[in-house]
């Protein structure tokens, strides 16, 4: 049995790695906007981090739900608290790293859409040109209709031969 000083102690230990998980959160909402799958695997890969530390290194592998409950409330504190008073801070720290990265793209964004223009007119070219053939202005060949042999007689479907 857990004593509850240490139990408590442990508690608040949890909630302090859940106020720094709700920093991290803070500061990847705005580049979630833009990116969502990047900013939630960073997100989780933080969370997993603080959860592992919290249960192997601060309770020593005694995992209880009560612990991983002071993970979300630290994270509830943060967002309650200075999470709001900084929000704006975060949003323009990622506003400059976007139009940083978008002044650096720019030129490879136009080679990659003149490629990939380049590429789907040559791929759909040589699509239809192998799949599309156009007979209108060749006659069809003597005794064939619709690709049956007009005087040519069937063969029986029972494969029983003629006497």
């Amino acid at each position: 049995m857990t004593a509850p000083a240490v139990a408590a102690a442990r508690f608040a230990i949890a909630c302090g790695i859940g106020v720094g998980l709700g920093v991290a959160y803070s500061f990847l909402r705005p580049l979630r906007q833009k990116a969502t799958t990047l900013g939630d695997l960073l997100f989780l890969v933080f969370f997993a981090a603080g959860w592992i530390h919290l249960g192997f290194g601060v309770c020593r592998g005694d995992l209880r739900l009560g612990y991983s409950a002071g993970l979300i409330v630290g994270i509830f504190l943060w967002e309650a608290t200075l999470g709001r008073a900084l929000k704006p801070v975060f949003f323009g720290f990622w506003r400059i790293i976007f139009r940083l990265l978008k002044g650096i793209f720019r030129p490879v964004a136009g080679f990659f859409r003149f490629f990939c223009h380049f590429a789907k007119k040559r791929i759909a070219n040589g699509k239809k040109s192998g799949t599309i053939k156009d007979d209108r202005n060749t006659p069809p060949p003597e005794g064939e209709r619709h690709g049956k042999m007009a005087g040519k007689a069937e063969t029986d479907p029972i494969c029983i031969p003629p006497q």
